[in-house]
């Protein structure tokens, strides 16, 4: 055989050979990437929910607290009808919503 040969032939077999890596590294990307939204979905959304709901559940425990001082101050009925009693309720309200819309 040839040297032009023997280097052809070996330049062949080591296209091959970086055709079959570059094969299993794009597999292994695919993984990785299935793995990284399984894991945004498991860990990061959840996190992310948590914390919206924290702060939503703590706004809504401050406004209860304003609504709850005005009513022990003024009654029940005339702090419903005061107008920081009405934003306290709407308030309270609005966080509600903002919690049922971050449960995953």
């Amino acid at each position: 055989m040839s040297i032009r040969t023997k280097l052809l032939a070996g330049a062949c077999v080591l296209i091959a050979f970086s055709a079959l890596i570059a094969g299993i590294a794009i597999k292994q990307l695919s993984d990785a990437h299935e793995k990284s939204d399984a894991l945004y979905r498991a860990a990061y959304r959840p996190v992310v929910a948590s914390l919206a709901i924290d702060g939503a559940a703590r706004d809504a425990a401050l406004q209860g607290a304003t609504y709850n001082q005005l009513a022990a101050t003024m009654g029940p009925a005339r702090a419903l009808e005061s107008a920081r009693g009405k934003a306290a309720v709407k308030a309270v309200d609005a966080d509600l919503k903002r919690i049922a819309r971050a449960l995953p």
